[in-house]
């Protein structure tokens, strides 16, 4: 969205002598600049989702495991290595969503 809304800013700078590979990678950056904080944001929201999808599991398993009697549990285990990997993997995939646009609309 970023490119698409500048396209006239875009096409001035072509017309002034800037390259095509000179606009990518000004696009490039700036989305990589939103992609980083999108990627932490991202794994922030993911750590309070898995809280509450354990919590509501452990919630039912215990009503389950009451009823017949049985031993279910489930517990949170984050390991910084996931950590590490969901925000290379969130990072990676923006980014190439951006490289991808911003070659598009360079053209």
């Amino acid at each position: 969205m970023l490119a698409a809304e500048r396209r006239t800013e875009m096409g001035m700078a072509r017309a002034l002598g800037t390259k095509r590979r000179h606009l990518i990678q000004q696009f490039l950056f700036e989305g990589y600049a939103y992609d980083l904080g999108a990627a932490v944001v991202g794994v922030a929201l993911g750590i309070v989702v898995v809280i509450g999808m354990i919590s509501i599991v452990s919630f039912l398993l215990r009503q389950i495991a009451t009823s017949n009697q049985l031993d279910l549990s489930v517990h949170l285990h984050v390991e910084p290595r996931s950590l590490v990997v969901a925000f290379c993997l969130g990072a990676l995939v923006t980014l190439l969503t951006v490289l991808i646009s911003a070659w598009r609309v360079s053209r």
